[in-house]
């Protein structure tokens, strides 16, 4: 999971699984967005809810801690527009003239610039009203996708 993350960069990946692993083993309330200051709050306890397993909590970990993937409010266009940290995306420019204003016009736009370097845009369902998406390699997205499925985390490839 952290190569195809990565990019296959075999260091990178090793760093992501140390983080990981360090969050799973001491999660940080601020990395989660916990409410420390709820008399109900309990940092050993994690909740499982409907369709959830024990790799969903694994997978909860590695969102929180995880540099590769980026959140974005479902209307910030601005935010997305600036979205050229991601990978393959560095000189990538929506043109909102002739592309389009809403968020999908934006995520067709950088998924037909990833296209052409075999790079996948991975869209991630939320339980909020946000966005989440990460860039992993063409060959690796559906091994991806996969595992996010065991998980119980349900994503897709946006087409280009």
């Amino acid at each position: 999971m952290a190569r195809t993350l990565c990019l296959g960069d075999a260091e990178a990946a090793t760093a992501l699984v140390t983080t990981w692993r360090a969050a799973v083993a001491q999660p940080d309330p601020d990395d989660f967005g916990w409410d420390t200051e709820d008399p109900d709050f309990d940092p050993d306890l994690l909740e499982l809810c409907g369709e959830d397993n024990d790799l969903t909590l694994y997978w909860q970990h590695l969102l929180a801690v995880g540099p590769q993937f980026a959140r974005l409010d479902w209307k910030d266009a601005d935010g997305l527009a600036s979205s050229r940290w991601l990978p393959g995306a560095h000189d990538w420019h929506w043109n909102t003239s002739t592309q389009g204003h809403g968020m999908e016009d934006g995520f067709d736009s950088l998924a037909q610039h990833l296209a052409p370097q075999q790079l996948a845009l991975v869209h991630l369902r939320t339980s909020d009203d946000s966005l989440r998406f990460v860039v992993v390699r063409q060959p690796d997205a559906a091994d991806l996708l996969d595992r996010l499925a065991h998980a119980a985390v349900d994503a897709w490839v946006h087409a280009a």
